[in-house]
């Protein structure tokens, strides 16, 4: 298996809700790349409440940002 998609919760100061995150390598088949590159993708942002004023987009921005911090930092530990 390349890929894996999974639901999660996140749970920000103004901001709750769930959404699907998948995890991949795209380059392992294709190119039968030992060293494919992790593509995260967050899917279906669904809120809480509707009172929210800030849009899916922007929190799915927000949401791969921290992912991509994680992605780099274990990266940098596991790649000596």
């Amino acid at each position: 298996m390349h890929k894996i998609e999974a639901s999660y919760t996140f749970d920000f100061s103004d901001y709750s809700g769930t959404c699907s995150i998948s995890f991949e390598f795209p380059d392992f088949i294709t190119k039968d790349s030992s060293d494919a590159e992790l593509l995260i993708r967050v899917n279906g942002v669904r809120y809480k409440e509707n009172k929210t004023s800030i849009t899916q987009s922007k929190m799915k921005e927000i949401l791969l940002s921290q992912l991509e911090e994680s992605k780099l930092a274990l990266y940098k530990v596991h790649s000596h």
